[in-house]
């Protein structure tokens, strides 16, 4: 099973999954947490972290994104 939700005051999006095993009913419990950032932030944070020529694209293919604020960030490690 899975369940998952939005906390817009963090940016954050939570999956957990439960795994049930048919045989004995136990249960295990998995969690998973993405934050979401604006464009600026990702940016600045490539920036910061040494990545330097970095472009941006609407999509892997180069066509408008289908969802607004999807973006493909491409850039180079500093040598």
């Amino acid at each position: 099973m899975q369940e998952g939700y939005w906390d817009a005051a963090s940016r954050t999006r939570t999956e957990r999954f439960f795994v049930i095993d048919a045989d004995t009913g136990e249960t295990e419990r998995y969690a998973m947490s993405t934050v979401a950032y604006e464009q600026e932030e990702l940016l600045d944070m490539l920036s910061q972290s040494g990545i330097e020529r970095l472009e941006t694209f609407p999509s892997l293919s180069g066509h408008s994104a289908k969802s607004e604020g999807t973006h493909v960030i491409v850039g180079r490690a500093r040598s």
